[in-house]
């Protein structure tokens, strides 16, 4: 059985949904209240009511689950005592949430996966660049843009929110001769799915990670969220959130609505890497397009899942983005994807949208 804490959610409905097409296991839903859970009503689900702050509820959700996958929002708190009662019952462990609320060890269950951060941001933002790198035998240069459009749900929004005024991201920093500096430049125009959007640059320890794994001599990071109205109130609150939290998060959600009605959502990645092989220079383009930020994330998550279940992903407690191993993960990942939604070039970004731009 895999269960999933915050199955009624955005995200979490759409991994138990993704899951469902792909295992035959019973998916047991956990949330507050059983109202939520009206589209999983058929015999590949069971729900069972789940309260993360609530150590005994937690144990009787985990009892008779191979694999717990916590979509309850990013609280630290919650989040350690999700952990524990999962591994300590000698389940495996999924978490959305970073670096900081993984434990230093799994107690001696040394059989079991703890992955952390696994969604798109973090999680496949340092996973795929890794992957990619292997067609390479040396890479000098990256360039990584993610841009999206979707409706935020309260808990998305909270969360994005509270990433923008975290202050140990470096926001205006790339990777230049082999170590991170201040970036004068402030937005570049990206186009991942039908139309240019302004992008900003960012560099934070995921980051600073891929380019010390991958030596790399200069390395750039943007993201960019589309939407006029999304965009207009980001930039209304992104300095105020923390003074009212609750109007930021709720002007956030109406704005992202309002262009999710005018528009269809996407959410996707460019990465460019630029190396050699052979003795020869070589560039490669990776792009992802899925059909929202929110099925992006589910289904880089329900990629852990489904490695885990197959023994694909290496044991011990780690983020997603700094797996050791890339290759048993990325099969999975592709799996599940859209029809056309992960491809990769031989072109430079510039290049890719000249030449074939039609076709995309």
């Amino acid at each position: 059985m895999i269960g999933i804490l915050g199955g009624c959610g955005d995200i979490g409905g759409k991994l138990s949904q993704i899951l469902s097409n792909e295992t035959e296991e019973v998916i047991r839903i956990g949330g507050r209240h059983k109202k939520h859970t009206v589209q999983f009503d058929n015999k590949h689900f069971a729900w069972m009511q789940a309260d993360v702050s609530d150590a005994g509820s937690l144990r009787a959700f985990v009892d008779g689950c191979r694999i717990v996958v916590n979509c309850a929002g990013l609280k630290k708190e919650s989040s350690a005592q999700v952990a524990e009662i999962t591994t300590d019952a000698g389940s495996h462990y999924v978490d959305l949430g970073a670096a900081e609320q993984s434990p230093s060890s799994l107690k001696g269950n040394s059989g079991l996966c703890a992955v952390y951060g696994a969604g798109s941001m973090p999680g496949l933002s340092g996973l795929l660049p890794r992957w990619l790198s292997k067609k390479f035998d040396r890479v000098f240069d990256l360039e990584f843009y993610y841009a999206g459009l979707g409706s935020f749900t309260e808990t998305a929004a909270r969360d994005y929110l509270e990433g923008l005024s975290d202050s140990q991201n470096k926001a205006i920093a790339i990777w230049k001769d082999g170590r991170a500096v201040p970036f004068t430049s402030q937005s570049a125009r990206i186009k991942v799915s039908q139309q240019y959007v302004r992008a900003f640059p960012y560099f934070d320890e995921e980051s600073s990670f891929v380019a010390q794994e991958l030596r790399l001599k200069n390395g750039v990071w943007y993201m960019g969220i589309d939407g006029d109205c999304t965009c207009k109130a980001l930039e209304k609150i992104k300095y105020n959130y923390m003074r009212n939290p609750y109007e930021a998060v709720k002007d956030l959600c109406a704005a992202s609505k309002a262009d999710c009605a005018a528009r269809k959502g996407y959410a996707g990645m460019l990465i460019q890497l630029n190396g050699e092989r052979s003795g020869r220079k070589k560039t490669e383009t990776l792009r992802c397009l899925f059909r929202s930020p929110s099925h992006f994330t589910a289904s880089a998550t329900a990629a852990v899942v489904l490695a885990i279940s197959k023994h694909k992903m290496p044991k011990g407690s780690y983020l997603l983005g700094k797996s050791p191993h890339t290759e048993g993960y990325t099969e999975e990942l592709m799996k599940i994807a859209p029809s056309g939604g992960i491809q990769i070039y031989e072109h430079t970004i510039g290049e890719l949208y000249e030449e074939v731009e039609g076709a995309l």
